[in-house]
């Protein structure tokens, strides 16, 4: 007879393999860059399940009888994430804070782009990968959105509402930073109908280089200090 801690770890390992198929049921992820004066959002969602978020798509995303044109996403896209913005709200403090439009662009979803880091999302929405035309149907790639809070205090509690969610939970993969660096693991969050809220950043956390560096220069001045007292026990008296 299994003993009740074998089942137990039996009963975790099949949840959070459920958790992790449930994960990826409805795959959006979100990249969050805070900063002292701004806060930049990256949004990565396949092509179709924006269009079910958020109503439809605008008509630069639109396929047409031959499928997808991408030919004018190379010529700029600020009217397509100013269609999005319109479709969404952010509140930094609970004050509502204005979107400001960075660029989308759709990417072959095969590609795999890393998406993981503020760097990455940058590149995402910067460079298209999709052919001129192609006859592949919108399901066949996904979005990439960059929007900016600016000016703002990033460390406030951050609420978001991107698209319509309806009465279901949604879930999502977020990554937060703090000045490009991290603060800490990715962390699946549910966004229900009235968005997603992100707790308030404590405090401004120091590069890693820098906490590294004021460190070292701890230890170093702890050894000039020992060392002057050693040599001044040993130094004779007059």
């Amino acid at each position: 007879m299994p003993s009740f801690k074998c089942l137990q770890t039996t009963l975790c390992a099949c949840g959070l393999a459920w958790l992790s198929s449930a994960a990826w049921a409805d795959p959006l992820e979100l990249i969050i860059n805070r900063k002292s004066d701004s806060v930049t959002i990256y949004l990565a969602a396949p092509l179709d399940i924006a269009a079910q978020r958020f109503g439809g798509l605008p008509p630069q995303l639109q396929p047409g009888p031959d499928g997808m044109d991408t030919e004018t996403l190379r010529e700029g896209t600020l009217d397509s994430t100013d269609w999005f913005i319109a479709r969404s709200q952010a509140r930094l403090g609970g004050t509502e804070a204005p979107l400001e439009p960075l660029s989308i662009m759709i990417h072959p979803s095969d590609l795999e782009l890393p998406f993981e880091t503020p760097h990455d999302g940058l590149m995402a929405i910067s460079v298209c990968t999709a052919p001129p035309s192609t006859a592949q149907p919108p399901s066949a790639f996904t979005l990439y959105a960059g929007l900016y809070l600016y000016p703002v205090d990033g460390r406030q509690a951050l609420d978001l509402e991107l698209g319509s969610f309806g009465p279901n939970q949604t879930q999502i993969l977020v990554r937060e930073y703090w000045d490009w660096d991290a603060l800490g693991p990715a962390e699946l969050h549910q966004m229900s109908a009235t968005g997603l809220s992100l707790d308030r950043v404590k405090q401004d956390p120091a590069p890693l280089w820098l906490a590294a560096g004021a460190g070292a220069l701890a230890l170093l001045s702890t050894g000039l200090w020992h060392r002057q007292r050693q040599r001044k026990a040993q130094k004779p008296a007059p």
